[in-house]
């Protein structure tokens, strides 16, 4: 059972809350980040700081469990439209001259180890982007303006002389991504204020309907179809499908038939779908804003959208531009078993407030007896607030593939304004990230994430976690937790083997 101090009642700061069998020291997941390896990265993107892209974005690469998250370039401007060339070396992005003014993006090359210098291909007052390199990496594809009748599709060679417009169908063209296995290039077309995918044939003069856009609202945001990614064998290509001004699925259209499949689900934002070498995973950025999560967040999921899980949770950036590298591990044959974290052998810590009702055992089970806080007055605000700490059931922090966590707690007397916070400490970085920010209801409310960041366990297998009630100054409330539930997924441990 959890043991409370003997504190003064009226100020209530949970320091040291240690379960039965807790000892001095510091408390689990209060440690230093995991080691990243030595081995070569997996993945490159664009990470873009949502408050200061100006000062604050860049590309980095990093191994899918989130450690070795390393800058690529330094430069000043706004990347976007990421790929990697067929040697898994260089790159191809668009970045802006002059940031916030999109008009300004050139297409630029570089590499991944630095052993090329960046190269600015396109140089004109146009608008160039989203390019994408040719199966064998001679030739790129991007879309300009420079025509002067809206974004059109440009073939060039891979140094960027040669430049050639593709087939101007007399709409706007977007997001060509080039077949593997040939030389087609499925792209987007706005036509009727709708976008479609057409695929252009290898002759360049037949451009073929893929899909119909969908059952998209008009808006600020054109509906239709969007970013097409290739599968890996040219049978099928992944894609987004804005529906309204704030949800977009992910979906798969079988090209024999033109037979979509919708991966997502309708309330969240997705956005940016790429697929593994193998054909078995995806990689896709998606906002989640019914549930708290703004935001162009990070994650990973299998090819038909299902096991998705975070991959860089912080709230405070968006990612835009990822690809794959050649290391970019398969899907692991190893058998997996779900193992409930015991939050009883936890340390509950740094919290803030006045304790209202119940006791720290109530946040055990998600039976509706409630433990509550007070709001006190910090920072401009009124805040209450829990931070957990509990050593993860794996042998070896390594083993770890995700940790689901469910929390059930709201905001009492919430008022428009209000906010009820979920972070996770990032271990490797030291500091917390933000991953949940929902809008009270008055109720209580169920937020579940399933995260499968290593940055975000630290060397004694420690996680972190913090649960806040933010109001306005002088609006004091309530928070008001019922349970706190962390399940790990790790390989099935062989029965002459014990995990804590």
């Amino acid at each position: 059972m959890v043991r409370p101090l003997r504190i003064p009642p009226s100020f209530l700061i949970l320091a040291t809350l240690v379960g039965c069998g807790g000892g001095g020291g510091e408390s689990p997941g209060q440690g230093d980040g995991l080691p990243a390896g030595d081995g070569p990265p997996e993945f490159v993107f664009v990470r873009s700081r949502r408050d200061a892209a100006d000062r604050d974005t860049a590309l980095r690469r990093s191994l899918l469990n989130g450690l070795a998250n390393e800058r690529i370039l330094s430069a000043a401007g706004v990347e976007s439209g990421l790929r990697v060339h067929p040697d898994g070396n260089r790159l191809v992005y668009a970045r802006e001259r002059r940031t916030g003014q999109p008009a300004t993006r050139e297409v630029f090359t570089g590499s991944l180890d630095g052993s090329l210098d960046e190269l600015r291909l396109t140089v004109n007052g146009d608008r160039d982007e989203m390019p994408d390199w040719s199966r064998d990496g001679t030739r790129i594809v991007y879309v300009s303006d420079r025509l002067g009748s809206g974004p059109r599709l440009f073939e060039a060679m891979a140094d960027g002389s040669g430049a050639v417009a593709l087939h101007d169908e007399g709409f706007d063209q977007l997001d060509p991504d080039w077949s593997p296995v040939d030389d087609r290039i499925v792209y987007s077309r706005i036509e009727g204020g709708l976008a479609r995918l057409f695929v252009l044939q290898t002759d360049r003069r037949v451009s073929l309907p893929l899909t119909d856009g969908g059952p998209g609202i008009a808006g600020t945001r054109t509906p239709g179809d969007y970013q097409a990614c290739w599968g890996p064998d040219g049978s099928a290509v992944w894609f987004t499908r804005v529906l309204d001004e704030q949800s977009a699925v992910l979906c798969r259209v079988e090209v024999a038939s033109g037979s979509v499949t919708v991966l997502t689900a309708p309330t969240d934002d997705a956005a940016r779908p790429r697929v593994s070498p193998d054909g078995a995973q995806l990689l896709f950025t998606m906002a989640r804003p019914t549930l708290g999560m703004t935001g162009q967040r990070l994650w990973r999921a299998l090819a038909d959208g299902s096991a998705a899980t975070l991959l860089f949770p912080d709230q405070r950036y968006d990612y835009l531009g990822i690809d794959m590298l050649p290391a970019f591990p398969a899907v692991e044959s190893d058998a997996l078993e779900a193992v409930p974290v015991e939050i009883a052998e936890s340390a509950i810590r740094n919290g803030l407030g006045t304790r209202t009702r119940g006791t720290i055992d109530n946040v055990l089970e998600p039976d509706d007896v409630l433990y509550g806080l007070g709001t006190v007055p910090s920072g401009g605000r009124e805040i209450a607030g829990i931070d957990l700490g509990v050593a993860l059931p794996v042998d070896d922090p390594f083993d770890l593939r995700g940790v689901e966590v469910v929390v059930r707690a709201g905001v009492g007397d919430a008022v428009p304004g209000d906010i009820l916070r979920v972070a996770v400490r990032n271990a490797t970085e030291r500091r917390n990230d933000t991953v949940v920010e929902a809008e009270p209801t008055g109720a209580i409310q169920t937020i579940r994430f399933t995260l499968a960041s290593l940055a975000h366990i630290d060397r004694d297998r420690g996680f972190g976690i913090a649960v806040i009630a933010d109001k306005g100054r002088d609006q004091p409330g309530e928070l008001l937790i019922d349970s706190i539930a962390l399940t790990v997924t790790r390989p099935v441990v062989d029965p002459g083997t014990t995990s804590d």
